[in-house]
């Protein structure tokens, strides 16, 4: 009986004590989208042209994008040995983010991230 208590008390604590609103991150929310500076692991392989993406084209990236689990991104996308990282705003929380070549990304709020997608973004990579 004791251990049951402990339990829903935990419970409610973990439930009581979440961010409000923090149920679903939707990218499309992220304000005040800056791009900062470009990273690369193979710089023979991909280099700064491959994500050269305005501070518009940023958050016009994030409005176009969909959150995805690992497995989905993992399964269905190629992962870019580089990209492109910068900071946003959730409402007031300060967040960072990187966009990879090929439509995929990384957006990290406090102690949540969250990996997103953009299918429909290949017109914002220039040639």
């Amino acid at each position: 009986m004791v251990v049951r208590s402990l339990v829903l008390a935990a419970v409610i604590c973990l439930v009581a004590c979440e961010r409000p609103g923090a149920q679903e991150f939707a990218p499309a929310t992220l304000t005040d989208v800056f791009a900062a500076d470009f990273h690369s692991d193979k710089p023979a392989f991909c280099d700064a042209l491959d994500t050269d993406l305005s501070h518009a084209d940023a958050q016009a990236f994030f409005t176009r994008s969909r959150v995805v689990s690992s497995k989905e991104l993992h399964d269905h996308y190629d992962i870019a040995p580089c990209h492109l990282e910068g900071v946003a705003k959730d409402g007031a929380l300060l967040c960072d983010w990187k966009i990879r070549p090929g439509g995929t990304g990384l957006v990290s709020c406090g102690e949540k991230t969250w990996n997103v997608v953009c299918d429909d973004c290949e017109d914002l990579y220039k040639d």
